[in-house]
């Protein structure tokens, strides 16, 4: 196959055919585990690889033929996609797991969104840019509903490290949460003081919807 991804305990691999019949291995894991790989060591990579069943028999026998390479592939996001003078696109501004392999079609589309925002707000149209902001945080957050969906489909190891949080809700702490909300001030003032009784209908709806 010209591509192949494969699920392990400790992470998942992928393997690209290119030309000359070599093929491109990369191996996805946690941060810290991702600390103890020596780059150098082909050894451990290549015993890592063995863990594998349909990858390992497509790369049989042959060798690695350069030394691994690691690099983090962090899902993260912009606190905020738009600034004074300024519109973040693509990898600048998402950078999304390599399992949802749509680095190259986000770029271009998210590209194409900008420029249009850009176009329109000095076309006098005043909202382009908050459109344009809302557009890319719900586009983020249907990717983290997808990426949970798509890690929950491997069932074989469910309290490994790897899989256990990819599997499951995203949660913050409560403190981030609230700073995240508008009303931080007055939510953090009257909760703090132990007076949820001064809480405004609004407030208490934004609080429970926190509650999942």
């Amino acid at each position: 196959a010209d591509h192949l991804v494969e699920a392990t305990e400790k992470g998942w691999w992928r393997s690209i055919a290119l030309a000359s019949d070599r093929r491109a291995v990369s191996f996805l894991t946690d941060r810290e585990m991702a600390k103890e790989i020596d780059p150098s060591d082909r050894e451990l990579f290549q015993n890592l690889l063995q863990q594998t069943r349909h990858i390992a028999k497509s790369l049989s026998p042959s060798p690695l033929t350069e030394a691994p390479i690691v690099r983090s592939a962090t899902t993260q996001r912009l606190d905020e996609f738009v600034g004074s003078n300024w519109l973040a696109v693509g990898d600048a501004a998402v950078s999304r797991d390599p399992l949802s392999s749509d680095g190259i079609d986000r770029a271009l589309t998210t590209g194409r969104k900008a420029a249009h925002a850009i176009v329109d707000h000095f076309a006098g149209n005043t909202g382009a840019l908050a459109k344009y902001r809302a557009t890319l945080t719900a586009e983020f957050e249907s990717y983290l509903d997808q990426r949970r969906a798509n890690y929950q489909k491997e069932t074989r190891w469910p309290d490994a490290p790897f899989w256990k949080p990819r599997q499951s809700l995203l949660t913050l702490p409560a403190a981030a949460v609230l700073r995240a909300l508008p009303e931080f001030n007055s939510i953090a003032r009257t909760v703090l003081l132990d007076r949820p009784k001064l809480l405004r209908p609004k407030q208490w709806k934004t609080l429970l919807s926190l509650a999942v």
